[in-house]
């Protein structure tokens, strides 16, 4: 129950708080537009993947946490659409991208792959 804590506090912290905010959305976006094979597109696979991983272990271990059920990506599905449908929500939404790119991650997946 610590490391719930501990997850949930680090989880709330990224998203509510500008002044903890290490990557933006700007830089994702940076990131994910850039060249194939560059380091920046594997920054952004990477990150992308790693929001997404958090919230799979989180939906799977701990039934009681207020985010769960965030995500739900469908079975077969790969880690570049998750990129793809982030990368979309931050071209359609440029006004946003200074907040914290965890949270675009979080709403743009949770948007294409809602919890049922």
């Amino acid at each position: 129950e610590g490391t719930m804590r501990y997850i949930l506090a680090m989880v709330c912290c990224m998203m509510i708080s500008p002044a903890y905010a290490i990557i933006t959305g700007n830089e994702l976006y940076e990131w994910c537009n850039s060249e194939v094979g560059s380091t920046k597109v594997i920054a952004c696979l990477s990150y992308v993947s790693g929001v997404v991983d958090s919230f799979t272990v989180i939906n799977a271990n701990y039934p009681k946490s207020p985010i769960r059920n965030t995500i739900c990506l469908p079975s077969g599905a790969e880690m570049q659409q998750a990129v793809e449908v982030t990368r979309r929500y931050l071209d359609n939404n440029p006004q946003d991208r200074h907040k914290n790119a965890a949270i675009h991650v979080l709403i743009s997946v949770g948007k294409a792959w809602p919890c049922k």
